[in-house]
Protein backbone atom coordinates (compact mmCIF):
# COMPACT_ATOMS: atom_id res chain seq x y z
CA UNK A 1 0.00 0.00 0.00
CA UNK A 2 2.51 2.50 -1.06
CA UNK A 3 -0.37 5.25 -1.24
CA UNK A 4 -0.87 5.61 2.06
CA UNK A 5 1.98 8.12 2.41
CA UNK A 6 0.42 10.19 -0.59
CA UNK A 7 0.41 13.71 0.79
CA UNK A 8 -3.64 14.87 1.39
CA UNK A 9 -5.53 17.03 3.62
CA UNK A 10 -5.66 14.34 6.77
CA UNK A 11 -3.43 11.76 5.01
CA UNK A 12 -4.75 9.00 3.69
CA UNK A 13 -6.23 5.37 5.47
CA UNK A 14 -7.29 2.05 5.61
CA UNK A 15 -9.99 0.83 7.60
CA UNK A 16 -9.31 -3.61 8.15
CA UNK A 17 -13.04 -4.92 8.74
CA UNK A 18 -13.28 -8.43 10.23
CA UNK A 19 -17.14 -9.78 8.99
CA UNK A 20 -18.41 -12.62 11.07
CA UNK A 21 -20.37 -15.08 9.13
CA UNK A 22 -23.09 -14.68 11.66
CA UNK A 23 -25.72 -17.15 9.59
CA UNK A 24 -28.60 -17.21 11.88
CA UNK A 25 -28.89 -13.55 11.73
CA UNK A 26 -29.27 -13.31 8.13
CA UNK A 27 -32.30 -11.32 7.37
CA UNK A 28 -34.77 -13.12 4.71
CA UNK A 29 -36.21 -9.37 4.31
CA UNK A 30 -33.12 -7.59 2.95
CA UNK A 31 -32.15 -10.56 1.00
CA UNK A 32 -35.73 -10.98 -0.83
CA UNK A 33 -35.26 -7.03 -1.54
CA UNK A 34 -31.71 -7.26 -2.86
CA UNK A 35 -32.81 -10.41 -4.90
CA UNK A 36 -35.30 -7.92 -6.85
CA UNK A 37 -33.50 -4.94 -6.83
CA UNK A 38 -30.65 -6.77 -8.98
CA UNK A 39 -33.37 -7.97 -11.07
CA UNK A 40 -33.35 -11.48 -10.07
CA UNK A 41 -36.55 -13.56 -11.80
CA UNK A 42 -39.60 -13.92 -9.92
CA UNK A 43 -39.78 -17.88 -10.36
CA UNK A 44 -35.72 -17.94 -8.97
CA UNK A 45 -36.33 -15.41 -5.74
CA UNK A 46 -39.71 -17.94 -5.04
CA UNK A 47 -37.46 -20.89 -5.33
CA UNK A 48 -34.58 -19.49 -2.77
CA UNK A 49 -37.48 -18.44 -0.52
CA UNK A 50 -38.55 -22.09 -0.64
CA UNK A 51 -35.08 -22.98 0.04
CA UNK A 52 -33.83 -20.95 3.03
CA UNK A 53 -37.27 -20.79 4.83
CA UNK A 54 -38.31 -24.46 4.24
CA UNK A 55 -36.28 -25.61 7.51
CA UNK A 56 -37.77 -27.20 10.82
CA UNK A 57 -35.38 -27.77 14.33
CA UNK A 58 -36.63 -29.40 17.43
CA UNK A 59 -34.95 -29.12 20.54
CA UNK A 60 -32.98 -32.35 22.25
CA UNK A 61 -34.12 -32.43 26.03
CA UNK A 62 -31.80 -35.49 27.81
CA UNK A 63 -31.97 -36.97 24.15
CA UNK A 64 -35.40 -36.69 23.44
CA UNK A 65 -36.51 -34.47 20.84
CA UNK A 66 -39.30 -31.92 21.51
CA UNK A 67 -41.57 -30.08 19.17
CA UNK A 68 -40.30 -27.94 15.76
CA UNK A 69 -40.14 -24.71 15.09
CA UNK A 70 -39.62 -22.69 12.16
CA UNK A 71 -36.96 -19.83 11.68
CA UNK A 72 -37.89 -16.13 10.75
CA UNK A 73 -34.24 -15.14 9.71
CA UNK A 74 -30.95 -17.13 9.24
CA UNK A 75 -29.01 -19.18 6.70
CA UNK A 76 -28.00 -22.56 7.11
CA UNK A 77 -24.14 -22.98 7.47
CA UNK A 78 -22.32 -25.04 5.08
CA UNK A 79 -24.93 -24.84 2.45
CA UNK A 80 -23.79 -23.60 -0.71
CA UNK A 81 -26.55 -21.26 -1.36
CA UNK A 82 -26.07 -19.53 1.65
CA UNK A 83 -22.16 -18.70 0.64
CA UNK A 84 -23.87 -17.10 -2.28
CA UNK A 85 -26.55 -15.11 -0.86
CA UNK A 86 -23.32 -13.79 1.49
CA UNK A 87 -21.42 -13.01 -1.74
CA UNK A 88 -24.82 -10.91 -3.09
CA UNK A 89 -25.16 -9.46 0.32
CA UNK A 90 -21.42 -8.37 0.40
CA UNK A 91 -22.44 -6.33 -3.53
CA UNK A 92 -24.75 -4.39 -1.45
CA UNK A 93 -21.87 -3.27 0.92
CA UNK A 94 -19.43 -3.19 -2.05
CA UNK A 95 -22.11 -0.34 -4.24
CA UNK A 96 -22.62 1.17 -1.40
CA UNK A 97 -19.04 2.05 -0.63
CA UNK A 98 -18.51 2.96 -4.30
CA UNK A 99 -21.54 5.54 -3.97
CA UNK A 100 -19.55 7.66 -1.28
CA UNK A 101 -17.15 8.17 -4.02
CA UNK A 102 -20.12 10.72 -5.51
CA UNK A 103 -21.11 12.21 -1.96
CA UNK A 104 -20.55 15.70 -2.00
CA UNK A 105 -17.50 16.56 0.63
CA UNK A 106 -16.61 13.24 0.68
CA UNK A 107 -12.50 12.26 -0.06
CA UNK A 108 -11.38 9.17 -1.49
CA UNK A 109 -7.99 7.53 -0.58
CA UNK A 110 -5.64 9.67 -2.82
CA UNK A 111 -3.60 7.77 -5.10
CA UNK A 112 -0.66 8.55 -7.37
CA UNK A 113 -2.29 10.60 -10.90
CA UNK A 114 -2.78 7.86 -13.56
CA UNK A 115 -3.79 5.42 -11.32
CA UNK A 116 -7.83 4.86 -10.66
CA UNK A 117 -9.54 5.48 -7.60
CA UNK A 118 -9.65 2.48 -5.16
CA UNK A 119 -11.98 2.28 -2.19
CA UNK A 120 -12.17 -1.07 -1.14
CA UNK A 121 -10.86 -4.78 -1.17
CA UNK A 122 -13.20 -7.04 -0.30
CA UNK A 123 -11.51 -11.30 0.96
CA UNK A 124 -13.20 -13.81 2.45
CA UNK A 125 -14.16 -12.67 6.13
CA UNK A 126 -12.49 -9.45 5.55
CA UNK A 127 -12.75 -5.80 4.26
CA UNK A 128 -10.10 -3.25 3.52
CA UNK A 129 -11.43 0.01 2.69
CA UNK A 130 -9.79 3.35 1.52
CA UNK A 131 -10.37 6.34 2.41
CA UNK A 132 -9.18 10.21 3.09
CA UNK A 133 -8.78 10.03 6.99
CA UNK A 134 -10.87 13.15 7.08
CA UNK A 135 -14.05 13.08 9.85
CA UNK A 136 -16.41 13.59 7.31
CA UNK A 137 -15.36 10.58 5.18
CA UNK A 138 -14.41 8.75 7.95
CA UNK A 139 -18.47 9.07 9.59
CA UNK A 140 -19.90 8.31 6.15
CA UNK A 141 -18.54 5.21 6.10
CA UNK A 142 -19.11 4.24 9.40
CA UNK A 143 -22.43 4.90 8.62
CA UNK A 144 -22.83 2.65 5.57
CA UNK A 145 -21.37 -0.09 7.54
CA UNK A 146 -24.31 0.33 10.48
CA UNK A 147 -26.42 0.53 7.53
CA UNK A 148 -25.34 -2.81 6.07
CA UNK A 149 -24.92 -4.35 9.50
CA UNK A 150 -28.39 -3.69 10.59
CA UNK A 151 -30.00 -4.38 7.36
CA UNK A 152 -28.12 -7.61 6.40
CA UNK A 153 -27.77 -9.08 9.72
CA UNK A 154 -23.74 -9.47 9.37
CA UNK A 155 -21.73 -8.22 11.73
CA UNK A 156 -18.68 -6.36 12.18
CA UNK A 157 -16.12 -7.85 14.98
CA UNK A 158 -14.65 -5.05 15.92
CA UNK A 159 -12.26 -6.52 18.81
CA UNK A 160 -10.65 -7.75 15.17
CA UNK A 161 -10.80 -4.48 13.34
CA UNK A 162 -7.90 -2.11 12.89
CA UNK A 163 -6.68 1.12 10.73
CA UNK A 164 -3.78 1.70 8.92
CA UNK A 165 -1.98 5.19 8.43
CA UNK A 166 1.56 6.10 7.56
CA UNK A 167 3.88 6.05 10.47
CA UNK A 168 4.31 9.98 10.58
CA UNK A 169 0.28 10.59 11.22
CA UNK A 170 0.20 12.93 14.64
CA UNK A 171 -1.17 11.30 17.85
CA UNK A 172 -3.98 13.51 17.59
CA UNK A 173 -5.22 12.56 14.07
CA UNK A 174 -4.92 8.78 15.18
CA UNK A 175 -7.27 9.35 18.21
CA UNK A 176 -9.75 11.19 15.96
CA UNK A 177 -9.55 7.94 13.81
CA UNK A 178 -9.68 5.41 16.39
CA UNK A 179 -13.18 7.88 18.29
CA UNK A 180 -15.03 8.22 14.82
CA UNK A 181 -14.38 4.49 14.05
CA UNK A 182 -13.71 2.44 17.43
CA UNK A 183 -11.12 0.23 15.99
CA UNK A 184 -7.59 0.26 17.50
CA UNK A 185 -4.09 1.22 15.13
CA UNK A 186 -2.80 -2.03 13.35
CA UNK A 187 0.77 -2.29 11.63
CA UNK A 188 2.04 -3.84 8.75
CA UNK A 189 2.54 -6.34 7.14
CA UNK A 190 -1.21 -7.57 7.17
CA UNK A 191 -2.20 -11.24 7.18
CA UNK A 192 -5.19 -12.93 6.72
CA UNK A 193 -6.48 -16.09 7.33
CA UNK A 194 -8.31 -18.57 4.83
CA UNK A 195 -11.42 -20.11 6.11
CA UNK A 196 -11.72 -23.41 5.10
CA UNK A 197 -16.06 -22.44 3.28
CA UNK A 198 -14.28 -20.74 1.03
Amino acid sequence: MSGIGKKSRKGNVALKLDMLKAYDRVSWFFTDKVLHKFGFEEHFIYMVWRLVSNVCFSILIDGASYGFFKLIKGIRQGDPLSLALFVIGAEVLSRSLNSLNSHFGFVGFRVPRGCPPMTHLAFADNVLIFANGSSFSLKNIMQVMMLYQKSFGRLVNTQKCGYLVHPSTSPTHRMVIERLTGFSRQHFPLWYEVDDDY
